[in-house]
């Protein structure tokens, strides 16, 4: 054993290499280097397709909304829920990080960009004036890249009162009741003008209507005629009624009728006699 040392030590300082160890076999490391490799390639593919989507949200240049798109966006409208039929205006305003464009689906309704301030984009909306008996709306719509809302814009009626049956009306001697059928967007009075038409119905409704009135028996042996008005503000509306002559058997008569027809007769005892015309 000692002479085995000496040898080897001997060996040593003569430049004598040992026998080498057998080297290890490293084809079973192959399969976890592929491997790796893969792994390696996936997760650059990754990084790559998560760098692209964001760039593509940014509008592709790069810029930072603070995760918002073009699409998250607010549309406040003032002024434009009863417009007066006068005509009037209003605003829109719109808070976006995008590019806003503003349309009306009506041409009585139009929109133009005021300014543009820490508040947004700023649009006035000019409503004409209306001559219609019904109220009226457009629909402004705002559009944000592919992203749209919508802003309704309402105008309240004019005046409307319209007559829809016969305005002239003939009624018989002994009397009777009319009718009179119109429509109102709106509260009126009746104006009639002599009285021996009176009012006999004074339901009211917002829409269509009717008015009843009774008329009196003529107690003249001559024809008559008179109005009934309706007014809206500073709308009229009138039916002319007319009365054929009544029989005459009235003593509704003036002093001056009665005295026409009256002639001298006997004075007898002194006493004034007179008679009327028509017993002749």
């Amino acid at each position: 054993m000692h002479g085995n040392i000496f040898r080897a030590i001997d060996d040593g300082r003569r430049g004598v290499k040992s026998p080498a160890a057998p080297r290890k076999n490293s084809n079973h490391y192959q399969p976890i280097m592929k491997t790796n490799r893969i792994l390696s390639f996936l997760a650059v593919c990754g990084l790559c397709i998560t760098l692209f989507s964001c760039e593509k949200e940014n509008g592709g240049n790069g810029s930072n909304t603070g995760g918002k798109t073009s699409s998250d966006f607010t549309v406040t409208p003032s002024g434009l829920t009863s417009v007066s039929s006068t005509g009037g205006t209003g605003t829109i305003t719109i808070k976006t990080t995008g590019t806003p464009t503003v349309s009306s689906d009506q041409s009585w309704c139009t929109t133009k960009q005021s300014t543009k301030n820490s508040l947004g984009y700023i649009y006035d909306v000019t409503v004409a004036a209306s001559n219609e008996t019904d109220d009226r709306s457009a629909t402004i719509t705002v559009t944000v890249g592919s992203s749209s809302k919508t802003v309704t814009v309402t105008q309240l009626s004019t005046d409307g009162l319209v007559i829809s049956s016969s305005k002239n009306v003939s009624v018989k001697a002994a009397g009777e009741t009319i009718t009179v059928n119109l429509s109102a967007n709106g509260d009126f009075d009746v104006t009639i003008g002599k009285p021996w038409i009176t009012a006999a119905d004074t339901k009211a409704s917002m829409t269509s209507q009717t008015r009843t009135f009774k008329v009196a028996k003529n107690p003249v042996a001559k024809e008559r005629s008179t109005t009934i008005s309706f007014t809206l503000n500073d709308i009229t509306e009138a039916v002319t009624v007319t009365q054929e002559a009544g029989d005459g058997s009235s003593m509704a008569k003036s002093a001056k009728e009665i005295a026409k027809e009256m002639y001298p007769g006997w004075n007898l005892g002194n006493t004034l006699e007179a008679g009327i015309s028509n017993n002749k």
